[in-house]
């Protein structure tokens, strides 16, 4: 899988990464911890003087991006061969600054159909929805999650809207939810990043 190889240069961040991996047992606990967890590993992330293309809804920039540094991912993920990225471990965050944007979106597919939510973070403020959840005691916890969507159709979600172009922004996405784990039958259940674009003329 691919994580974060400048990550893996420092005990404190092997240390905050197995602490993001623990499980949190009050929704608004785990909302808080996931984002402030996200956030303190991100900036422990050295700035890469490069230029990263945010345009266009496809995969083939996504892992370049990762690996010139100008996309961090924190947790367990795995590559896949249309350059995507897959993971349905909770607390995996995946953050880029980027310039010349009005709004940023991110483009998954899913596999299987367990119930996945995430939290996103624009310039640090939680982006949550209350539409996004049906489960009344979820509502309010996530800013989007995989109900309705069909496993392996494209689907679009807004991040971040109604941003100054001039002005550079931070997007953070961490999934909030745990994978299936004590099922008796095994079976795939996984989303898959394909990208992160924003309008012409934004880069990373």
């Amino acid at each position: 899988g691919v994580l974060r190889s400048r990550l893996s240069t420092g005990g404190a961040h092997h240390v905050a990464g197995m602490m993001c991996g623990a499980k949190q047992h009050s929704p608004l606990a785990a909302l808080s911890f996931l984002v402030a967890c996200s956030t303190s590993l991100s900036a422990t992330v050295p700035a890469v003087p490069a230029v990263g293309s945010l345009v266009g809804p496809s995969s083939s920039s996504l892992l370049t991006n990762i690996n010139d540094g100008l996309i961090q991912v924190v947790g367990r993920t795995q590559t896949t061969a249309d350059g995507g990225l897959s993971y349905d471990m909770p607390g995996v965050s995946v953050t880029a600054e980027f310039t010349g944007a009005t709004e940023v979106s991110a483009t998954y597919t899913r596999v299987g159909d367990v119930y996945n939510a995430f939290v996103v973070t624009c310039d640090g403020v939680p982006q949550i929805d209350t539409s996004a959840e049906t489960d009344g005691e979820m509502v309010g916890f996530s800013s989007f999650n995989t109900t309705g969507w069909t496993a392996g159709e494209s689907v679009e979600v807004m991040l971040c809207a109604g941003l100054d172009p001039g002005a550079s922004h931070t997007v953070s996405i961490v999934k909030s939810t745990e994978p299936m784990f004590n099922g008796r039958e095994v079976f795939a259940n996984y989303v898959t990043l394909l990208s992160i674009h924003g309008p012409s003329d934004s880069t990373f």
